[in-house]
C-alpha cells in the first residue's frame, strides 16, 4: 500500500510547477523528496526545478528564509552533495548569496527575528552545511553571538529567548517564550548543539546551550495532571500547559532535541528524560484530543510517525518502531479525499487556509512521500536534518 501511494505521490511531484522557490513550501522540497524517493527520471525533473529556481531569483526574488527563501534553496544543494547527488564542482552558486545572506541574517538578529523557519537560525542552519567556506564559519560565530545578545536571564543560569505572539490568531502581538521547534527556544537548543559539536565558539555555544536547556526543564508540566510534559508558550505571564501531538510544538520535537543534546554533551541524565518523554509519548493516540487533523509532517500523522522512526533509527527500542508503525497506518488512512493529492488535504482552521490541496514538504504531499519512503525501505530519514530532528 505504501509503495503504490508513493508512485502516485512520486507521479504528481513530477508534474507539479510552481514559482515558490522554498525548501519547506516550493520547489526546493519537491527536489528534497524526487530525489530521496528516486522513480525514474527522477535526474532531469530536479534539473528542470533547479533551472526554474535559478530563473526566479534571476527574475529578482530576494526571500531569504529557511522555510520559502534562498537559504533553504542552497541547503538543499548541500544535502545533494553530502549525499552524493551533485558534485561540488556543479555548484556555483553559493559565494554568491553569503554575504547577502549574512546581511539578511544580521538585519533579522537586529530585529528580534532568530525564528527558526522565518529568520536567523533558518540562514544559520544553512552556513553550518557550508563550513568548508571561511566565511561561512565567522557568519556561524557571529549567530552564537547575536544569540548571546540577545537572550534573557531567568534565573540562575536559565536563558529564554522573547518573541511576539498572540493568544488568539489574528490577535494582537503580545511577548512570548516559545517553547517549541518550529518557532522556539527548542529549535536554539538545536542549532547550539550543532555549533558545540563542530567547536564553533565551544564556551559560548555550551552556556547558552545549558541555559536554554536549563530553561525548558523548568516548565515542565505535572504528568499526573497534564498529558504531555512540555507546554507550547509561555505568554502574557501565562503558561500555555496543553501541547498538541506534532513536529511544531510540544513534547515529541523537544524530547528529540533534548536527546540529540544528551548525546552531544554526553549528559546521561537528560538523555534518559528525553527518552522518558518520548516513550511516555508513544501512549497518546486519540487524534482529537492530541489535535491531529491531517498527514502533514508539521502537525499530522507523517510528522509523528517520523519522529517515532527517527528515534527508533537512532536507539533501536521497539516502543518507537511500534508507536512509528502505529501513525504511518494512519497516515495512509488520512487518504481519503476524492479530489486530493493522492487523496491527501491538508486541513488548518479557516484563519489558516482551511482545507486545501498543498504540495510542499512541511504540509504537504513532498513531506508525507518522504517519511512514507525512509519507513517503507527503512533507511535513515537524513532529510529530516532540515527540519532539525537530526
Amino acid at each position: 500500500m505504501i509503495e503504490e501511494k508513493l508512485l502516485e505521490i512520486s507521479e504528481l511531484l513530477h508534474s507539479y510547477k510552481t514559482k515558490d522557490i522554498g525548501l519547506l513550501i516550493g520547489l526546493s522540497g519537491i527536489n528534497l523528496a524526487i530525489y530521496n524517493i528516486k522513480n525514474n527520471n527522477y535526474g532531469k525533473e530536479i534539473d528542470n526545478n533547479l533551472n526554474a529556481i535559478i530563473r526566479e531569483i534571476g527574475n529578482g526574488f530576494s526571500g531569504h528564509s529557511h522555510c520559502n527563501g534562498i537559504s533553504g534553496f542552497l541547503w538543499s544543494l548541500k544535502y545533494f552533495i553530502k549525499t552524493g547527488g551533485l558534485e561540488e564542482t556543479d555548484c556555483i552558486v553559493f559565494d554568491q548569496f553569503n554575504n547577502f545572506l549574512f546581511k539578511r541574517m544580521n538585519e533579522d538578529l537586529r530585529n528580534n527575528n532568530w525564528d527558526f523557519l522565518h529568520g536567523a537560525i533558518g540562514i544559520g542552519l544553512f552556513f553550518l552545511m557550508d563550513l568548508s567556506n571561511s566565511k561561512s564559519f565567522t557568519y556561524v560565530k557571529e549567530l552564537v553571538e547575536g544569540l548571546k545578545n540577545l537572550s534573557i536571564n531567568e534565573r540562575k543560569r536559565e536563558l529564554k529567548w522573547s518573541s511576539l505572539s498572540s493568544l488568539i490568531p489574528g490577535g494582537s502581538p503580545m511577548k512570548a517564550y516559545n517553547l517549541g521547534l518550529a518557532h522556539g527556544i527548542a529549535s536554539i537548543i538545536a542549532f547550539l548543539t550543532k555549533t558545540y559539536q563542530k567547536e564553533i565558539s565551544k564556551s559560548t555555544s555550551k552556556r547558552l546551550l545549558e541555559g536554554a536547556v536549563d530553561y525548558l526543564l523548568s516548565k515542565i508540566n505535572d504528568i499526573k495532571e497534564n498529558i504531555c510534559y512540555f507546554p507550547s508558550r509561555v505568554i502574557n505571564g501565562e503558561v500555555e500547559k496543553y501541547s498538541r501531538l506534532a513536529w511544531c510544538y510540544g513534547d515529541l520535537s523537544i524530547a528529540t532535541v533534548l536527546y540529540n543534546t544528551s548525546r552531544v554533551l554526553n549528559d546521561k541524565v537528560l538523555e534518559e528524560f528525553a527518552l522518558q518523554v518520548l516513550r511516555h509519548n508513544t501512549l497518546r493516540r486519540d487524534l482529537e484530543k492530541d489535535y491531529v487533523i491531517n498527514a502533514s509532517l508539521c502537525h499530522g500523522t507523517a510528522g509523528i510517525a517520523n519522529i517515532f522512526y527517527r528515534m527508533y533509527w537512532n536507539t533501536k527500542e521497539e516502543i518507537f518502531k511500534n508507536a512509528a508503525s502505529f501513525w504511518f497506518d494512519k497516515t495512509l488512512e488520512m487518504s481519503k479525499f476524492p479530489d486530493g493529492l493522492a487523496g491527501y488535504k491538508t486541513l488548518n482552521p479557516v484563519n489558516y487556509g482551511g482545507i486545501q490541496c498543498e504540495y510542499g514538504l512541511l504540509e504537504g504531499i513532498a513531506g508525507i512521500g518522504l517519511a512514507l519512503h525512509s519507513w517503507v525501505t527503512q533507511t535513515e530519514p537524513t532529510w529530516d536534518e532540515c527540519l532539525l530532528l537530526s
